[in-house]
């Protein structure tokens, strides 16, 4: 989602990667003494670019909003079961970063953001336990958040590849370890899920209410496979962008 695409842009925000640089990134220098700004005001820069997925010549990469996600499941044990799928979210573009460092030394990026809103809609499947409700429908669900906080941490480690150039030499090259994603929800979160008492449409307010007055009991549970999704979305995306680039053109000295 609007995340990956950060983590696209914040290695393309490298003067070295100029074979894959699309024209609408603004690059930065590693001996730039606000390179963390430099790489900032990169990523503001292409705000609509991001939300479009279209970064100009021919690079087109996934619309971040909207985006798509078509399956999260959340294991609360016997008293919570749910399936989030076909999802739409909506807030890309409301993001804001907050910090951003770049450690040579330990060769980590660290980014702090801020999603002013994020709303998501889909359908969904659950049996829940809720005080004295047992919630059991399927159906359309709507989600409203605002001011949700994420925390990633990039890592990456050089590696050797085959020059391909006939003699079997080996290259440096570069490989980007699970992406360390972390997301806090430090804004009010409401939740609109239809039919949640199966067949009971009547009572779909009373359990609404129940639920978004409680709803760190669906949060919390949901929180780890929304983490697994985005580390191993951010971890495909990062590594299939410098699969091809040696080491010294992702991080120039």
């Amino acid at each position: 989602m609007e995340f990956t695409i950060l983590v696209i842009v914040v290695l393309f925000a490298f003067e070295s990667v100029i074979c894959y640089l699309p024209p609408s990134i603004k690059v930065c220098h590693l001996s730039d003494p606000e390179l963390d700004r430099c790489i900032i005001d990169s990523v503001d820069r292409i705000r609509p670019n991001i939300a479009s997925g279209d970064f100009g010549n021919g690079t087109k990469l996934l619309a971040m909003d909207p985006a798509f996600v078509q399956r999260l499941d959340v294991d609360g044990g016997p008293s919570l079961q749910a399936s989030f799928h076909n999802c739409t979210v909506i807030g890309a573009a409301s993001f804001r970063i907050d910090k951003l460092h770049f450690d040579k030394r330990k060769k980590t990026i660290k980014v702090l953001l801020s999603l002013a809103m994020m709303n998501l809609r889909g359908k969904y499947s659950m049996r829940m336990k809720l005080s004295m409700l047992q919630l059991d429908g399927a159906g359309d669900f709507q989600t409203n958040s605002s001011d949700v906080k994420v925390l990633l941490k990039i890592h990456y480690t050089p590696v050797e590849r085959n020059a391909d150039d006939g003699a079997g030499s080996r290259r440096p090259g570069i490989r980007f370890l699970p992406v360390d994603f972390k997301v806090k929800f430090a804004g009010p979160v409401r939740f609109n899920l239809q039919n949640l008492l199966n067949g009971r449409p009547e009572l779909d307010q009373v359990a609404n209410e129940a639920l978004n007055q409680n709803p760190d009991l669906l949060l919390d549970r949901a929180i780890p496979p929304i983490r697994r999704f985005f580390s191993d979305m951010f971890t495909t995306v990062a590594n299939g962008v410098v699969r091809d680039a040696d080491l010294d053109e992702v991080f120039p000295l």
